[in-house]
């Protein structure tokens, strides 16, 4: 069984760990400083919050040098946490976890993207915890991995949550929740799709050739090329803008049709375009 590992008549802090954008410890005083193995210890329980082997933490986090010196190394990331946070950590002998009242971020942005399945439920303050990656600037593996399972969860979200408050007519937030997806991943079509479907509904043409325009040159630096559902968006007809989308779209503007064989579209002086139907 677990023990905290306070001092007797010490109460337990209220703490909060910070994983997405920066590493940061937040107890009832404020920010908590720690320094470097502490933070990694402290990271690594927050990012697989459940109870762990002593030593297969000690193997994980400090596999570079021996067994008893990664273990007194822990101890002292361990010793230095409760100094300055009690209770944060919890061990025994055996076994290393989180305390019970302690709230990490990263757990908190992934029960969220289960409420957004009604987009009735959806509220910007929601948006924030799906804008960040996990510990950014960290190298370690198991940083990564995790990094990237977040980062796919959260873009596969956004896009669908995108989409979702376009077909239920609230254009603002759709075309912010497709922007905060490309935003980090501008080469991701399928999120720059979502921002462009999102402004096609609103019905903004020029943001969304806007955005078709930048991905189209963004991949051309790359030496790619759109898939020919994202180039089906706007293809070169006097049926312009595109219905070729997902949903039907009925565009609050009337853009004339512009004929060009190369798939990128911008508009221009001359092109025609009054802003009236």
């Amino acid at each position: 069984m677990l023990e905290g590992q306070r001092r007797p008549g010490t109460p337990a802090t209220t703490a909060r760990v910070v994983l997405l954008g920066r590493f940061d410890l937040i107890g009832e005083g404020g920010p908590v400083s720690l320094r470097l193995e502490a933070r990694r210890l402290l990271a690594y329980l927050a990012v697989h919050p459940r109870p762990h082997a002593v030593r297969a933490v000690c193997s994980r986090l400090w596999s570079e040098v021996p067994d008893a010196l990664a273990y007194l190394t822990m101890r002292d990331a361990l010793d230095e946490i409760e100094r300055r946070a009690a209770g944060v950590v919890v061990s025994s002998e055996a076994e290393i976890a989180l305390g019970a009242h302690v709230v990490v971020d990263l757990s908190e942005a992934i029960k969220s993207i289960r409420q957004l399945d009604d987009v009735r439920g959806y509220r910007r303050q929601l948006l924030e915890p799906l804008s960040h990656d996990v510990l950014p600037d960290w190298s370690e593996t198991w940083v990564s991995v995790e990094r990237d399972r977040f980062h796919h969860l959260r873009l596969n979200a956004l896009e669908e949550l995108s989409r979702r408050l376009a077909d239920a007519g609230r254009h603002a937030d759709a075309i912010e929740v497709g922007a905060t997806a490309v935003q980090a991943d501008p080469r991701r079509e399928r999120a720059r799709r979502a921002l462009i479907e999102a402004h096609l509904a609103a019905g903004n043409i020029s943001e969304a050739v806007a955005a078709y325009d930048s991905f189209v040159e963004l991949q051309a630096n790359a030496g790619s090329v759109p898939t020919a559902e994202l180039l089906g968006l706007f293809p070169p007809s006097p049926a312009w803008p595109v219905l070729h989308v997902r949903r039907s779209i009925m565009p609050a503007i009337h853009l004339p049709g512009l004929r060009q064989e190369h798939p990128r579209r911008r508009l221009s002086a001359g092109s025609g375009y009054s802003g009236r139907g």
